[in-house]
């Protein structure tokens, strides 16, 4: 059975070009890290085909919400679509459904905290390193 830290692992094989975050190495940052998934609900399937039958594995529905990375309804529905392709193939997952919820609209906030170190989003944590050193 899948379960929700599952699915974000999966759903971390999904990139957006929106918002024009910083790359590391040449690859984009997938949605997980830059906090795009707002929710995922897992619940069982009774009607998946097979349910009831001995041997046959029981089937999950999923339903994933995302925070929209822009306004740009092109790069929205692009962004939905790597996203039911990459969870088309969860045959355990019998019915998917994807949401793109209408605000709010992402912010670098949502960042994940270790990539947010180091995108050099934070300050540093020790206050000394906050104070500018005096010219030499």
């Amino acid at each position: 059975m899948w379960n929700d830290k599952a699915i974000l692992e999966t759903l971390r094989a999904c990139f957006t070009a929106y918002p024009p975050a910083p790359a590391a190495n040449g690859k984009p940052f997938d949605i997980v890290s830059l906090g795009l998934v707002e929710s995922i609900t897992l619940a069982p399937d009774p009607e998946a085909p097979g349910t009831g039958i001995a041997g046959v594995p029981p089937r999950q529905s999923l339903e994933v919400t995302i925070t929209p990375a822009s306004s740009d309804e092109d790069a929205n529905a692009i962004l939905l679509a790597q996203i039911e392709n990459c969870l088309a193939g969860l045959p355990e997952i019998s019915r998917r459904t994807v949401r793109l919820l209408a605000s709010p609209i992402w912010t670098p906030a949502r960042i994940a905290p270790d990539l947010r170190r180091r995108l050099l989003l934070d300050p540093p944590q020790f206050p000394i390193l906050n104070q500018r050193l005096p010219p030499r």
